[in-house]
């Protein structure tokens, strides 16, 4: 708490629940360097590298990711060996546009045409594309992530931002951050479903309005009701303090019928059984908590001994 400032409560909208205390760990925007523009040739060098380090760098997080993951990732990588997608670019890079500026200007109106798909799945698949953008973008235009104000580091922090691509979440170390606050972001968006699967919580559309966010200051994230709570005062700390004690007990009490049968009020009893997406996810599950698989699916099988 903070002797200084006063209490700031930023509201918005609970996208994935939870209740959270630590630091406001404000994200700083990539700072863009001065490289100049090369030859036609020389910019169509520059894009190729930049692809490559990309696609690179998509391979290195789907290796490790679950299967949502790995789909939002594989749809990029596709996008990257896509010659109808790449041909535009490479074509206005020989007209003399250098390589950063054609890459936007073609990207940004594939992400037009996909918001305006009347198909919910090119739709919800226009964030995943101006992730790409942005990631391409960053390498063409040589930008660089400036160094975090907060003295504390992303240890125990809530990360701010104005936003977050679902790749860039993926890249994140979450054991260091308690929490998300986005002044966008959507609550059906990949971001907001990753972060519910991982059980980070996360506020979006948060509304800053004229008051001011300090990096390092103590905050409350309140995915619950929607609100980012700065430098809280004592009563403010002490209602949230008891609301986090209640939800740990409750955790607690439910977590004492896991291994339970499930019984309903007549004595009927229930078998439970998980949705497997993927070998990995048994791996997570304690048999004494599910009676067995309701649900598999099972080219899983197949796509593993194909890659023996």
């Amino acid at each position: 708490m903070s002797d200084r400032r006063p209490e700031l409560t930023f509201t918005g909208q609970a996208a994935s629940p939870g209740l959270t205390i630590g630091h406001v760990f404000l994200h700083a925007r990539s700072a863009v360097g001065a490289r100049p523009p090369g030859t036609p040739a020389e910019e169509t060098q520059h894009l190729a590298a930049a692809l490559e380090t990309a696609g690179a760098r998509l391979a290195r997080l789907a290796a490790c990711a679950d299967e949502m993951a790995q789909g939002i990732l594989e749809f990029q990588i596709a996008l990257i060996e896509d010659g109808e997608l790449i041909g535009p670019v490479q074509k206005a890079i020989l007209a003399g546009v250098p390589a950063g500026e054609a890459w936007r200007q073609v990207l940004d109106g594939q992400v037009e045409e996909y918001e305006a798909s009347e198909d919910d799945y090119f739709r919800a698949r226009a964030a995943d594309l101006a992730d790409l953008r942005d990631r391409v973008l960053d390498l063409l235009l040589g930008a660089t992530e400036a160094e975090p104000i907060s003295e504390s580091g992303a240890t125990g922090a809530i990360y701010v931002a104005d936003d977050l691509a679902p790749s860039r979440f993926l890249e994140i170390n979450w054991r260091n951050y308690r929490g998300i606050a986005l002044v966008h972001g959507s609550a059906n968006s990949h971001v907001a479903i990753l972060a519910r699967a991982l059980g980070v919580p996360l506020v979006i559309g948060l509304d800053l309005g004229a008051a001011k966010l300090v990096n390092g200051a103590p905050a409350l994230l309140d995915a619950e009701q929607g609100r980012l709570i700065q430098d809280p005062r004592r009563p403010t700390w002490d209602s949230f303090f008891a609301r986090v004690r209640q939800r740990r007990a409750e955790a607690d009490a439910e977590a004492a019928f896991l291994s339970k049968p499930a019984v309903t009020r007549t004595g009927r009893t229930i078998a439970v059984a998980i949705n497997v997406d993927e070998p990995k996810v048994v791996d997570g599950i304690n048999p004494a908590h599910c009676d067995g698989i309701g649900l598999t699916r099972t080219e899983f099988l197949f796509a593993h001994r194909l890659g023996e």
